[in-house]
């Protein structure tokens, strides 16, 4: 049994536009994986199927652990071990803080009212433990002072903070990061590719990271998958990646041979030639000023009137 991530022979259609062609790739254990690519390359697509937000055309398998996930749904990828924090950022704003960590916790024991009516010892005791662990939690990103606030006063950068927190509440084994550091300045996002790091070797964590910034993933992935218009074009070590001739141009373009310039005009006998550099200079133009004219003078004896009289 795969203790990693595998997708194999993965499509998506949405009608008549295909988002993912025959995409396989597998996720080791414990390790970093980078997802990246242009814009609308398919990156957000894959992670949506992974995570059970719509299932892949036929023909395709996605299993974590040996389990299946293709097609099953959410609920049914998160009690699998699977989380995620989202590329737009989905919080409870009606919610606490706390709160909001506190509900990554009800995938694996939703709290029951009979629970707390037939079995009150056990109810107390079984929220006091998601208590302790959301505060841990809280602790870990910096967000403990911010518990009892509601998540439109956190920053932006907090609010990250705060998604990811919840995504750990669900106790996952593998984390699935979709632009973390959008938005982030270069420290901040320093700072992030640190506490991956520290999130994966405290929890034995698997992370997938989809991020635009391709200097984090260069630093923090083990190894790097790209993707353009749906379909995979390179995986390797980052460094054979930064290099990879396909990679570059998906991200930049072919090269484009500038056309020949075109020969300047001969001038007219007598005319000056033009300057070296070959731009011709634009034709002198001198405008001259037209006379306004005069008012009629008034009749001699007669005062003339004052203007607007």
């Amino acid at each position: 049994m795969s203790s990693g991530l595998e997708v194999a022979k993965v499509s998506k259609t949405f009608g008549g536009l295909r988002a993912l062609t025959n995409v396989s790739l597998r996720v080791p254990p414990a390790s970093v994986f980078g997802l990246i690519g242009p814009n609308g390359a398919g990156k957000t697509t894959l992670l949506n199927l992974v995570t059970g937000f719509g299932a892949p055309d036929p023909g395709g398998s996605i299993a974590f652990r040996g389990t299946p996930l293709a097609g099953r749904g959410p609920v049914h990828a998160a009690r699998a071990g699977v989380a995620r924090t989202f590329q737009n950022i989905r919080l409870f704003e009606r919610l606490s803080v706390l709160d909001n960590v506190l509900v990554g916790a009800e995938v694996h024991q939703p709290a029951r009212l009979l629970d707390g009516l037939f079995y009150p010892r056990r109810a107390r005791t079984l929220e006091a433990d998601r208590r302790d662990r959301a505060l841990e939690l809280l602790e870990l990103f910096g967000l403990t002072r911010a518990a009892d606030r509601p998540p439109g006063s956190l920053s932006y950068g907090d609010r990250r903070r705060l998604e990811m927190a919840r995504a750990l509440m669900a106790a996952p084994r593998l984390l699935l990061l979709d632009e973390p550091a959008a938005g982030m300045n270069q420290g901040e996002a320093a700072a992030l590719a640190g506490r991956v790091r520290a999130l994966r070797d405290r929890f034995g964590l698997t992370v997938v990271l989809v991020e635009h910034n391709v200097g984090l993933v260069m630093s923090l992935c083990d190894v790097v998958h790209v993707l353009d218009h749906g379909e995979t074009v390179a995986e390797g070590a980052p460094a054979d990646i930064r290099e990879h001739p396909a990679v570059l141009e998906a991200y930049l373009g072919r090269a484009a041979s500038l056309p020949p310039p075109r020969p300047l005009p001969t001038p007219p006998p007598g005319a000056s030639a033009p300057p070296p550099g070959g731009s011709v200079p634009p034709p002198r133009v001198i405008i001259t000023p037209t006379p306004m004219p005069r008012p009629p003078s008034a009749p001699p004896g007669r005062p003339s009137r004052p203007p607007g009289a």
